[in-house]
């Protein structure tokens, strides 16, 4: 199916309106982000991402970068025309967001492109793996998790009183639902901040296990970072808190060279560093097999 749009009557593709429907959940995405996701090439993917540019259904936003990796790089964000050309297909989503037109921070670019880049990389090493199937990604503010009161009033006063993590995805695994809470580190929180953002997720996980009077072995907290050292900082704090085992089930630690620097996709279920531990452990109950 097709749609024209504007007074040259440009005619929508279904992967055109699939682009515009990412661009409104993923909230920002780069030219090599959805070329991955779109694309077979980064030619192809600017000609059409410059047609769509031009009848203003998304906007392009221009970010300094690294002199080495070039003076700028291209970014693409939802446009009120798109919102509203989305809504009047499928009647799905808001037509109209009063954030549309200010300019992100780099602070806001920075992180949402992280955790964009992670999230492709689960439903890409979901996708060619027997056995795992990617169900859904959630990173909205209803996933935040109150804090138990315990927590609260005695052991961090100043701590948060809910954590709202960066995103929490599930996956089925050889039959069984897995799901992962994500919170990524761009190096701009503070260790202290980071600790009683760790105590909260373990009281609340030892909440839950008095509630259901057993420990659940299907949730992680990941933590990806950007650097070895970095992930060794996190870890060690992880690894200096109270009740050991509720911090050794929940926490697994990465970094961007460790989950993205090997084409192989089997390695992105097993790049993980446990607490208490020296090798890498894997998210998944076992290695999953690669598709041939």
């Amino acid at each position: 199916m097709s749609a024209k749009v504007g007074t040259d009557k440009i005619r929508l593709t279904e992967r055109d309106l699939r682009i515009l429907k990412a661009l409104r959940e993923y909230q920002v995405l780069s030219t090599s982000q959805i070329q991955r996701l779109f694309f077979p090439s980064r030619c192809r993917a600017l000609k059409r991402l410059n047609l769509l540019r031009n009848q203003e259904l998304l906007r392009r936003h221009l970010r300094r970068v690294a002199p080495c990796e070039g003076s700028v790089e291209a970014l693409y964000l939802p446009s009120r025309r798109g919102l509203r050309t989305l809504f009047q297909h499928d009647h799905s989503g808001r037509y109209y967001s009063s954030k549309i037109g200010h300019p992100p921070s780099d602070l806001f670019l920075e992180h949402t492109l992280a955790r964009n880049d992670f999230r492709i990389a689960v439903e890409s090493a979901s996708n060619k793996c027997h056995g795992v199937s990617f169900q859904w990604w959630r990173h909205d503010k209803s996933i935040g998790l109150d804090c138990p009161q315990t927590y609260s009033n005695s052991l961090a006063i100043n701590g948060p009183r809910r954590i709202v993590p960066d995103g929490l995805f599930a996956v089925d695994y050889n039959g069984r639902t897995l799901h992962y809470y994500v919170e990524i580190d761009r190096g701009t929180m503070s260790l202290q901040r980071i600790r009683s953002k760790m105590m909260a997720y373990v009281y609340h996980e030892i909440q839950s296990w008095a509630a259901s009077r057993e420990e659940s072995d299907t949730q992680h907290v990941l933590w990806v970072t950007t650097s070895r050292q970095r992930q060794s900082n996190l870890k060690s704090i992880s690894e200096s808190l109270e009740y050991r085992r509720a911090s050794s089930k929940l926490f697994r630690f990465s970094h961007d060279e460790q989950l993205y620097g090997n084409s192989e996709s089997r390695a992105f279920w097993i790049a993980w560093e446990c607490p208490h531990t020296t090798r890498n452990i894997g998210i998944l109950p076992s290695p999953p097999n690669i598709h041939s």
